[in-house]
């Protein structure tokens, strides 16, 4: 995912620089954060029914969906780095979904998803 980071607000005496090599006021540069972790929560993400998987490999994860009663499936997506969380319903057709993760990789970030 790409972002621009900018500070809310800038104390008085201080100046806000992008961290780069060298240091830049230009605050309009587009970083590249990397997907860190996806996962799947009955509703949206902000109820909090976040689902665990029914089977937790080492290099992958894998879960069977059955929504509660009028509700759907949420993917979301955080990425190392960010609080940012990008989320969305699944089609209801899904039903099964598989995470790869990269065991190499400190924290084994998701590498991949598929679904049917």
């Amino acid at each position: 995912m790409q972002v621009t980071e900018r500070p809310g607000a800038v104390p008085p005496g201080f100046t806000a620089y992008s961290n780069e090599n060298p240091p830049t006021t230009d605050l309009s540069a587009v970083m590249t954060l990397d997907l860190e972790q996806m996962q799947f929560s009955d509703g949206p993400p902000e109820e909090q029914a976040w689902l665990a998987p029914d089977r937790d490999e080492r290099t992958w994860q894998g879960w069977h969906f059955t929504p509660s009663s009028g509700k759907q499936i949420w993917l979301s997506c955080s990425y190392t780095g960010s609080k940012l969380l990008l989320s969305a319903p699944l089609p209801a057709n899904v039903k099964y979904c598989k995470v790869t993760h990269d065991p190499s990789v400190q924290g084994y970030p998701a590498t991949g998803m598929t679904c049917q």
